[in-house]
């Protein structure tokens, strides 16, 4: 059941990296993230499984990003950083997520919240 939850995860989001209207890409991946809850497909762990989790998270993390990136161009930079804080435990690998809520704030010039996102990666590499 959960092999078949992945694959049509991993359909879904692949579907939607391919969408060239940017406005649709955008509403289909906020959709899609909002079905989905920290810690997904973690019960399944043989190599075969494991594999499609890692595509969906390399999926997850650029469709994150994108999604920052395209807010930000719009001059959303404010829900920019609100959707990455929101969706952050959807992926293992936050480094990069947090590099990228510290970039919204340094784009709004708020130092005090920079800092304390890059303090939270710090901890996060550390922990």
């Amino acid at each position: 059941m959960c092999q078949a939850i992945g694959l049509d995860l991993l359909t879904d989001l692949q579907w939607i990296t391919e969408q060239s209207d940017p406005a649709l890409k955008f509403k289909e991946a906020e959709q899609r993230l909002h079905q989905l809850v920290p810690h997904y497909l973690t019960t399944i762990y043989d190599d075969w499984f494991l594999d499609i989790r890692v595509k969906i998270e390399i999926i997850l993390l650029d469709l994150l990003i994108w999604m920052k990136e395209w807010l930000c161009e719009n001059g959303k930079v404010s829900k920019a950083v609100f959707l990455l804080i929101k969706f952050i435990d959807l992926v293992e690998e936050k480094e990069f997520i947090y590099d990228e809520i510290v970039d919204c704030y340094i784009k709004l010039d708020n130092n005090e919240k920079s800092e304390y996102w890059l303090d939270q990666k710090m901890r996060y590499l550390f922990e």
